[in-house]
């Protein structure tokens, strides 16, 4: 019984909770028991309470939805961010791959264009080295014609 006594709210409390809300009780001494001469005191603080609950139900339900929206948010802005890293990354292996192939490119164009000279200076030199000096000024009128001959058909 002393329990049930305990968690009944006092006369002080249910005055206090009435007067915070504008509710003016009947006059009632604070150290007697609650009882049925308190019967509308008890209600009006009941429907009281009551819209505080849904007030803070209220409340709480905006929390959580703007709690949610700000989490979807949240994530949408970071997967934006992630796909623009991504994107960025992959960019930046397709360049360097890139640079790479052209690099390599450009190597294997400056071996073969030596190569090249080597053998064409190799051919002259083996070339100068069995014709006699004075077939040097025919060989070099033979390569003139036929770069004529070869230029006047180029721009036909």
């Amino acid at each position: 019984m002393k329990k049930e006594e305990e968690d009944l709210i006092t006369p002080a409390e249910l005055h206090a909770l009435l007067a915070e809300n504008g509710e003016h009780s009947e006059e009632f001494e604070f150290n007697e028991p609650i009882g049925a001469q308190h019967l509308t005191s008890l209600q009006k603080a009941v429907v009281l309470l009551s819209k505080q609950v849904e007030e803070l139900q209220l409340q709480l339900h905006e929390h959580f939805e703007l709690q949610s929206r700000q989490q979807e948010q949240f994530l949408r802005q970071f997967k934006h961010q992630l796909e623009n890293k991504l994107h960025e990354d992959l960019i930046r292996t397709i360049v360097v791959q890139q640079q790479s192939a052209i690099q390599e490119e450009n190597l294997e164009e400056e071996d073969s264009s030596e190569l090249s000279l080597q053998v064409i200076k190799s051919e002259e030199q083996t070339a100068e080295d069995t014709q006699p000096t004075y077939s040097r000024v025919r060989s070099y009128s033979k390569i003139r014609k036929r770069k004529k001959g070869f230029l006047e058909k180029l721009f036909e």
